[in-house]
């Protein structure tokens, strides 16, 4: 067979549908990894006041030991004044100990913020959790894992298709 009238596109393009599945798989464990981090560890007891360092945006989350009714405050004191938020709702299992949400707050601005409670019943100072970033993360994980394998899927095709019209147009003495 002559070297112009071979078969395009090569098999060889195949190895980049892999390449794209592969990388949309390993951005969706990756995503998964960092969601579980955002929402596991962290929790200390605020046993007595916590001084946190946070960057401007970065929040944190004051959270339950028990899902019971829980009265009192929390404060955080630092560069900027902090507005704490009402939160329910959102349970976290974390070192095999459950976390209820109660409170969540965020830095306005970068420095060290000291926080204290005063609670009718033991509290911890841990990550801040919003069903927004929940939905992002799992998002961003779906889009990553069914975006990569659709992609590759597409490469598959067009490579199949391009390659059945080079053959036919072989056939046909097109060229």
């Amino acid at each position: 067979m002559n070297a112009d009238r071979r078969v395009r596109p090569s098999l060889g393009w195949l190895g980049l549908a892999g390449v794209v599945a592969v990388a949309g798989i390993a951005g969706a464990v990756i995503l998964f990894v960092v969601l579980i981090r955002d929402f596991d560890g962290g929790f200390r007891a605020l046993d007595g006041p916590a001084v946190v360092r946070l960057d401007e945006g970065e929040g944190r989350g004051i959270w339950s030991y028990t899902d019971a009714p829980l009265s009192g405050f929390c404060s955080a004191a630092g560069p900027a004044r902090v507005e704490m938020e009402r939160t329910s709702g959102v349970t976290v299992t974390s070192g095999g100990r459950e976390y209820h949400s109660f409170l969540r707050f965020e830095a306005p601005r970068t420095g060290a913020y000291r926080v204290s409670c005063a609670t009718s019943a033991p509290v911890a100072l841990g990550p801040r959790v919003t069903g927004l970033r929940i939905f992002a993360g799992v998002a961003g994980i779906l889009a990553s894992f069914f975006g990569g394998l659709l992609a590759a899927g597409g490469i598959v095709a067009a490579v199949l298709i391009l390659r059945e019209r080079s053959k036919r147009k072989m056939e046909t003495g097109g060229g």
